[in-house]
């Protein structure tokens, strides 16, 4: 098989305009990928100020709340996950966990929040004892709670839990 050399041709596009386009489109990607990484939303503080509000009963005892969000002590970057920032506080409750789950459904619409599935497992029967959680999620604008409730602190995965408490998990994100 022959092959053609084209001698003395002038390039399609000269060097200098090749370079400048470069130039250009990595400006463009880079200042794409900024606009895109900049997170906008409520900080970490945001979520725990809902927690706060929270009206839980008298007998909910707050063993462990963890904040996590850009310059908080457990870091996190919300370009890379949608589970930052969050608040969570876990609660030891002397109660059952349909009992604690019905004071946490309470709690959650005093609060404003709508569950997000009126169909939800009210009765905790897709939960089952030794550390199933019996969960449901609720909406209030673009913040969203999720509530586990655990049989015990232990299933809860609480290093220093109570024995005959359950466990209330309740954490505050964003949509």
């Amino acid at each position: 098989m022959a092959s053609t050399v084209i001698t003395g041709s002038a390039p399609l596009v000269s060097p200098a305009r090749a370079q400048s386009t470069f130039r250009f489109l990595v400006l463009l990607l880079a200042g794409a990928l900024f606009i895109a990484g900049c997170y906008t939303g409520p900080g970490a503080d945001h979520y725990l100020a809902i927690l706060e509000e929270l009206s839980v009963p008298a007998g909910w005892e707050a063993a462990e709340t963890s904040v996590r969000g850009p310059g908080e002590a457990d870091s996190c970057d919300p370009k890379f996950t949608t589970a930052c920032p969050v608040a969570r506080r876990v609660y030891l409750v002397d109660a059952d966990r349909l009992a604690a789950r019905q004071q946490a459904e309470k709690v959650v619409t005093a609060a404003g929040f709508a569950f997000e599935d009126p169909e939800r497992d009210s009765d905790c029967s897709s939960g089952s004892a030794g550390g199933r959680a019996c969960d449901f999620f609720a909406r209030r604008g673009s913040d969203r709670i999720a509530v586990r409730v655990f049989d015990s602190s232990a299933d809860a995965g609480l290093d220093a839990g109570q024995p005959g408490l359950a466990a209330v998990i309740v954490t505050a994100s964003g949509t």
